[in-house]
């Protein structure tokens, strides 16, 4: 309701009409003080005198900004709106002077260059106001744009990497659990269950903007065991993921690209310790991922995920989901590779 009033009063303009009528009635108080004219030849001198500044203002937002100001030629700008100004300024000194002479019956003042500063000044000042008006609105509908169009990509991204599932993945978990059906049924039952369960919600839970926290760790739990399949025993996984309430919302997809980085890029070494640390945990509302893995060197730079899906993908999806809601710090020193998030559920 608000909303649908809020876009009448900007269609029709009813704040601008608000303003000039007020602007003029206060104007026409302030003359007839002066002048000790009666109310109406005071009202109709405002009139004159508004519909001239009405003219420069709406010519200066509405011919002037679209043509110049918008496309960033301010000496341009500023030049053709002085002249306006000016120009407006003398065609009303001369109106005024009739005005006094015709209407009001009235000997014209001698002060005719006054008249032009005055009016250059007022119209000045309205014109500016207007013009920082007109700009800052056009600025929140253009940041607001391009905020829609960064979610609506986002959102594309998100959606790709939903229906997307990771071909080398797909295949070692397959062939894993083919190998334990003729070595142990029962763990290729359970193993074959979590992939299932992996499945349906890549694919057809995680379709809403928010998921219940708990779903999507035993997402990461299921990928975690079945990428320990894939491993072996030579690179030692831990996980501590801690069981979390059912009302505790969270982004789909948020924090699997941590955990698939750690496993994607772990150290192979065949004399040295390999291993992915992998907790999580929610205190005093903050909800905690700490995952770390040992990796081959110390070379920084931003790793890329899966499918050439990055991590200022996964920044990008923070900062617009949850601004100001969370903190990520990610390292790597001493072969190990750390991430660090708090996130504000």
């Amino acid at each position: 309701m608000f909303r649908a009033v809020y876009n009448f009063i900007l269609r029709y303009k009813i704040l601008h009409v608000i303003f000039w009528v007020w602007v003029t009635i206060s104007f026409a108080h302030e003359l007839q003080g002066y002048s000790k004219d009666d109310f109406h030849i005071s009202l109709e001198l405002a009139i004159l005198t508004e519909l001239f500044a009405m003219a420069s203002v709406y010519f200066t937002i509405y011919f002037l900004v679209p043509r110049y100001f918008n496309k960033e030629k301010y000496f341009q700008f500023v030049c053709l709106t002085l002249l306006t100004i000016l120009m407006t300024s003398v065609v009303l000194a001369f109106a005024e002077n009739a005005f006094t002479v015709y209407v009001a019956k009235k000997h014209v003042p001698s002060f005719f260059y006054v008249r032009i500063i005055s009016n250059s000044f007022d119209t000045t000042i309205k014109t500016v106001a207007f013009v920082s008006i007109f700009a800052v609105q056009n600025k929140i509908e253009t940041d607001a744009k391009n905020k829609k169009l960064e979610r609506e990509q986002l959102e594309a991204e998100l959606n790709f990497l939903k229906a997307q599932i990771n071909p080398h993945f797909l295949f070692n978990s397959i062939n894993n659990i083919y190998v334990l059906i003729e070595e142990d049924k029962k763990t290729a039952s359970e193993t074959l269950l979590r992939f299932s369960e992996l499945l349906r919600y890549q694919l057809y839970e995680c379709s809403v903007s928010k998921m219940p926290l708990q779903k999507e760790t035993d997402f990461i739990k299921n990928f975690i065991q079945l990428e320990k399949l894939r491993l072996g025993d030579h690179i030692q996984v831990t996980d501590n993921m801690e069981s979390v309430a059912d009302y505790f919302q969270i982004a789909p997809f948020i924090l699997l690209p941590f955990v698939e980085n750690a496993f994607k890029h772990v150290s192979q070494h065949e004399h040295e310790a390999n291993s992915i640390s992998i907790e999580s945990g929610i205190h005093d509302g903050i909800f905690q991922l700490a995952v770390r893995n040992t990796c081959e060197d110390d070379r920084g730079g931003t790793v890329k995920l899966n499918g050439g899906i990055g991590l200022q993908n996964v920044k990008r999806r923070l900062e617009l989901i949850y601004p100001g809601k969370y903190h990520l710090d990610i390292k790597k020193e001493n072969k190990i590779h750390t991430v660090n998030l708090k996130l504000n559920v």
